[in-house]
């Protein structure tokens, strides 16, 4: 594998690591957000929702009834938290490219963030019938998924920045060269030998 496509992989990677860590931190704070609503703004929630699940509970829903299967309890939702971390993998990694051998920035982290919102939550969910119109929601979860999102973006920029630290080369060091022994100095080693001084004019 050529030198290019070594590095082309390399920040693809950690930016699929960082944007994972990203879904972790998101799901964390989305919980926390999620905890302290009031009922009545739960059960609206729950009624937005197509069959009462979530996005990516319903894609593999739908996907295993195109093929005839019926799931249910962990059968469906272990493939939908994969489809979850996905959605923060896979553009963690074009990012990670994107970004290849910058600092963090957390302007950028932000507006990825911002745009995996805006198109996955707010447009394509409900465009593939997955969520419901965003009218439906109560304005906490448009809220809550707009503070989870921009933690994602900037949470995945900061771990892509610390990556780009840490595995950044090392710049060469310089090495002095080695003093020449002048011939009538054969005592002379080139550990002790010194450059000979210029000539006064």
């Amino acid at each position: 594998m050529q030198r290019g496509a070594v590095s082309v992989v390399g920040a693809m990677l950690k930016g699929a690591i960082a944007g994972a860590i990203g879904v972790w931190v998101m799901d964390r704070l989305s919980t926390v957000l999620y905890e302290r609503e009031r009922d009545e703004v739960r059960e609206r929630e729950e009624r937005a929702r197509p069959r009462g699940l979530d996005p990516t509970r319903n894609l593999v829903t739908r996907v295993a009834e195109a093929r005839g299967i019926t799931l249910t309890g962990d059968a469906r939702d272990q493939p939908a938290l994969v489809v979850h971390y996905a959605l923060g993998v896979v553009p963690g990694a074009l990012y990670g490219l994107a970004r290849a051998g910058r600092g963090a920035s957390p302007l950028a982290g932000a507006a990825l963030g911002l745009g995996l919102f805006v198109v996955n939550d707010e447009a394509l969910n409900t465009a593939l019938g997955l969520a419901g119109k965003p009218r439906a929601y109560p304005w906490q979860a448009h809220a809550r998924g707009l503070v989870s999102h921009l933690a994602l973006g900037l949470v995945t920029d900061a771990v892509l920045g610390l990556a780009h630290r840490v595995t950044a080369p090392c710049p060469e060091a310089r090495v002095a060269p080695t003093p020449e022994v002048p011939e009538d100095r054969p005592d002379l080693t080139p550990d002790t030998a010194v450059p000979p001084a210029p000539i006064a004019s």
